[in-house]
């Protein structure tokens, strides 16, 4: 497997682009990935990571073992920090391309769940 030519063209594609010109290929086991959101409440001291997908897709294999990386690397680190919390990684999967255009689906790459916009304010809104 190489490294996937980029299709969104949602986002600049300089670096994208760039890091796939110039950057090892990912058949030596090199990766990029960008994460969507990072969710952070420096009153609450809650943060999350959210990754948003569209058309209904889910993170991919590779792409889910970086994510499960993070993940466990955040739960080691936040011991450090006792006063803060972290709510985890979550992916947001649109059936279509937004809230408005069909269902969204809300959860993890094990698990997911249809959500609705009032819903997913009340998730979000840590």
């Amino acid at each position: 497997m190489s490294t996937k030519l980029e299709f969104t063209y949602r986002r600049p594609t300089f670096l994208s682009e760039w890091f796939k010109k110039n950057l090892p290929d990912s058949n030596t086991g090199f990766r990029v990935y960008d994460i969507d959101w990072i969710i952070f409440n420096k009153t609450t001291k809650k943060f999350m990571l959210l990754e948003e997908k569209v058309h209904g897709k889910t993170v991919n294999a590779t792409q889910g073992e970086v994510f499960n990386f993070l993940h466990q690397v955040i739960i080691e680190g936040i011991k450090s920090k006792p006063d803060w919390e972290y709510l985890g990684y979550h992916l947001i999967s649109f059936e279509n391309k937004t809230l408005y255009d069909g269902k969204c689906y809300f959860g993890n790459s094990h698990s997911m769940q249809e959500i609705t916009e009032q819903e997913l304010i009340l998730k979000l809104s840590i």
